[in-house]
């Protein structure tokens, strides 16, 4: 049966049992487990290593040294793990990213450039450098200013960020709000912070409910997001009957 403890009733998508599978149970599935990124490059950093330790060995004549072949076949794993950590971490804001992860992360950074500009998307892959090296717990809002302000406080206590409070949100804050706001370089910074989010990771999410709108920018984007990453959503709710 299918778990239903996620089910929220103040969300677009939080009544969908089939987010997790964009709505097509009988083509798509979540298997346990996902692949991170630095185990391929690494698999393939050892077979490349593998690969020119037997031409070395073709090439010399001599003698097969099996601690050539082991030598360099560790040599080219290291680096392959270290390639796919440091990728990872610039396009997925995780060390460990699975490769779904990494491709998402690919496709936000390339609306970010394309939405937002340049300079955004050096904040970018900055505050995903950020993430990955601190691993800053994520909070997320919704209702104005009171709920963002709530927001922060809460991410100063708790040692998290809001997107406002990152390099990006900073620049976004600082461009495109007021007189200049644009929804769309918002709608993609928003998508960036939740791809951010790793599977079955923890956030906080404060609702401003004398505000509430279910197409805000949490009831269409971010949380559809979270969903589909099972992540457990801390509610800080305030505001209605």
């Amino acid at each position: 049966m299918d778990d239903v403890n996620y089910l929220d009733v103040t969300s677009s998508s939080g009544m969908n049992l089939y987010a997790y599978c964009n709505n097509n149970p009988i083509m798509y599935c979540d298997p346990n487990g996902h692949v991170a990124l630095f185990l391929i490059t690494m698999g393939i950093g050892a077979i490349v290593g593998l690969i020119i330790a037997a031409v070395k060995d073709y090439k010399d004549d001599e003698e097969s040294n099996v601690w050539s072949y082991i030598g360099w076949t560790l040599g080219g794993a290291a680096i392959g793990a270290i390639v796919g950590l440091a990728t990872a971490a610039t396009l997925a804001g995780h060390f460990t990213a699975s490769i779904g992860n990494v491709i998402t992360g690919v496709k936000t950074l390339i609306e970010i450039k394309e939405t937002i500009g340049l300079a955004a998307f050096g904040y970018a892959i900055i505050d995903n450098w950020d993430n990955a090296i601190n691993g800053f717990t994520h909070v997320f809002w919704s209702g104005k200013d009171l709920a963002e302000n709530g927001a922060r406080y809460l991410a100063n206590d708790v040692g998290g960020k809001t997107l406002e409070m990152t390099r990006l949100g900073q620049y976004l804050s600082k461009n495109f709000s007021g007189d200049n706001f644009n929804l769309a370089a918002w709608q993609a910074g928003s998508r960036f912070f939740a791809n951010q989010v790793i599977i079955n990771d923890t956030v906080f999410f404060v609702q401003n409910m004398y505000e509430f709108n279910m197409l805000s920018t949490w009831a269409t984007i971010e949380n559809p997001i979270l969903l589909q990453k099972f992540v457990e959503i801390i509610k800080v709710v305030f505001g209605g009957r």
